[in-house]
């Protein structure tokens, strides 16, 4: 009888620990969640894509394809320049480059085609009360999505 006792009591006792351990690792995996659930909608779009601090798999790539800015603020307006570092060939280019606001929402956009073969640039012009952080995204057709954030103020 003693034995049966003995033998209930640790059944029992591993069962508590081992509900306790599941409990603990649906606490874990709840915590994981909402760590996920607090990364910012821009930041969780942005790791798609590539920059000159993150440049990935393209990492020998990341001065060709990271886009040049200039903002120039007038009385008028605000002008974003932006230039690509480098010149287009027929089999690797720029397809595109997009100004947009801080949740990657597209304000404007200017597509190139695999036939230009001047120096790629483009000006984008923002009301002169624009502030905060935008993006400027250069997509290449071989080397992805990369991206530039800049700040206006």
């Amino acid at each position: 009888m003693k034995n049966t006792k003995k033998l209930v009591s640790i059944a029992f006792a591993g069962a508590f620990i081992f509900f306790i351990n599941c409990g603990s690792k649906d606490k874990q995996n709840d915590s994981k969640t909402m760590q996920q659930k607090q990364i910012p909608v821009h930041e969780q779009k942005l790791q798609d894509y590539f920059s000159e601090a993150k440049p990935g798999k393209w990492s020998d790539l990341d001065e060709k394809h990271s886009p040049e800015v200039k903002i120039l603020k007038t009385a008028k307006e605000i002008t974003v320049t932006v230039v690509s570092p480098f010149v287009s060939k027929s089999d690797h280019y720029v397809e595109a480059i997009l100004l947009t606001d801080y949740m990657l929402n597209e304000m404007n956009k200017k597509e190139f085609s695999k036939t230009d073969r001047s120096q790629i640039k483009t000006v984008f012009t923002l009301p002169v009360f624009s502030k905060g952080e935008f993006y400027i995204l250069l997509k290449c057709n071989l080397h992805d999505t990369w991206y530039k954030k800049i700040l206006i103020h």
